[in-house]
């Protein structure tokens, strides 16, 4: 018989300034995307004994992210454009901003075993470096009228499409797929192939 002992040691530096706002997104980004993981892991396994460490700089922002929430007064500049209601008002700075932080991680393991995810950033320096404009059309997929809308605006705006990459997709829900209902499996279907 073979005892062994897991431990997760979960850290980030503090990557706010001196008056709070966070210079990069790690310790939000880390929030919903691998501690989130992790807990659903060893929920997975109840047998699982595990040691799991936050050292007090994690803790001491993951609870200023749960205040700003709480206020809605975002000190997170890039937390703030993604939930901004009318990300066509961005001028073209906080675009290019905003895609570059988007952008700021692991790409051998983060980036490239995605293709269309890979494939947007090579497309994305193409425009970028021959001096080309990029527009931000923030819409829900799940609707035809909003893919429509989406479509307008940048017909609108460029008047005529050349390329469209439907890189629309989300994890709906996590349930085993056993537990997936009817109502589920199309909201699935509806954000990953319909739109």
């Amino acid at each position: 018989m073979l005892n062994l002992i897991f431990c997760w040691h979960f850290h980030q530096p503090d990557y706010r300034d001196a008056d709070g706002r966070y210079q990069l997104p790690w310790t939000y980004l880390h929030a919903i995307k691998d501690y989130a993981d992790m807990a659903a892991h060893l929920e997975a396994a109840p047998d699982l004994r595990c040691v799991v460490n936050f050292v007090p700089t994690l803790v001491e922002q993951l609870d200023d992210y749960a205040a700003q929430f709480a206020s809605g007064e975002i000190r997170d500049p890039l937390l703030a454009a993604l939930i901004d209601p009318d990300l066509a008002g961005l001028d073209m700075e906080a675009r290019r901003h905003l895609i570059e932080q988007c952008f700021k991680l692991n790409h051998p393991t983060m980036l490239e075993p995605f293709p269309a995810f890979l494939c947007l950033r090579v497309l994305w320096k193409a425009v970028e470096e021959s001096g080309g404009e990029s527009l931000i059309v923030q819409g829900d997929l799940h609707k035809t009228a909003e893919c429509e809308r989406v479509v307008k605006a940048t017909v609108e705006r460029f008047k005529h499409i050349d390329i469209l990459i439907n890189n629309a997709g989300a994890l709906v829900k996590r349930v085993p797929i056993t537990d997936i209902t009817d109502e589920v499996f199309d909201d699935i279907v509806d954000l990953n192939v319909r739109s």
